[in-house]
């Protein structure tokens, strides 16, 4: 009996820790992506007068970078290449924001139904744009435009960015 109670506790501790710890420490390494100074728009054309591309922020794509894809690390890093410089305007759910130096704020979005994550390095063209990223929360929409950059931790990374208001 005593031995089956053990063997019961661990396989608990198995099937619900083990997801656990992996998600805190997805979550920490998110939050260790280094809010660097990241290119200006001058360094990239003026983003704000960018047309943006029909590449959806759902599908396959999300698919593709979900945290438990079918998709290898092969077909991923085949797919960032596509992905580099692609200009994008998404509405997306936010996770995080962060500021960073130069004033410019980081946020990351949930890869949640059916939507790709995303880090959108944003620097505010005004008090407005400011004060709309500095009241964001966790689930509030928001829009993001920018060239996609890289792909960190199955996450788009999208610098420079603007916040679009609507």
């Amino acid at each position: 009996m005593r031995r089956m109670l053990a063997f019961l506790f661990w396989g608990i501790v198995a099937v619900v820790g083990i997801p656990v710890v992996g998600i805190v420490f997805y979550i920490a390494l998110a939050s260790f992506t280094g809010l660097k100074e990241p290119p200006t728009a001058s360094n990239r054309g003026d983003v704000a007068g960018l047309s943006p591309s029909g590449l959806a922020p759902s599908g396959e794509l999300a698919r593709i970078f979900t945290f438990f894809s079918v998709y290898t690390d092969m077909q991923r890093d085949e797919k960032e290449r596509e992905l580099k410089g692609i200009v994008v305007q998404w509405r997306l759910p936010v996770y995080n924001v962060s500021s960073g130096p130069s004033s410019f704020y980081l946020v990351q979005t949930l890869s949640e139904d059916n939507l790709v994550g995303t880090f959108c390095y944003v620097k505010p063209r005004n008090d407005d744009e400011r004060k709309f990223l500095t009241t964001l929360k966790t689930g509030d929409y928001f829009t993001c435009k920018g060239i996609i950059d890289s792909v960190s931790m199955r996450n788009i990374v999208i610098k420079p960015a603007i916040v679009v208001l609507r």
